[in-house]
């Protein structure tokens, strides 16, 4: 039962996200997105929490994998 309620909702963000797409609006969504973010100042407080606190391995790929949830956006 749990497999198929799971199986339903990747089919579900499935058909809605190649709606988004066909539609053209997945890509207003990110660009809405990206502009609220840039506004709340997100992308600067996560310079400065990098900088602050390195991954472990800053510098083997260029990627920030141990991060995690420190570096989601935090709502107000």
């Amino acid at each position: 039962m749990v497999a198929s309620k799971m199986n339903k909702d990747a089919q579900m963000r499935e058909a809605i996200n190649q709606k988004l797409i066909e539609t053209g609006e997945r890509e207003c969504l990110k660009e809405w997105l990206r502009a609220k973010l840039t506004e709340c100042g997100w992308k600067d407080q996560l310079k400065a929490h990098l900088v602050g606190n390195p991954p472990a391995n800053a510098g083997d790929t260029g990627s920030i994998p141990g991060q995690g949830r420190s570096c989601m956006p935090r709502s107000s």
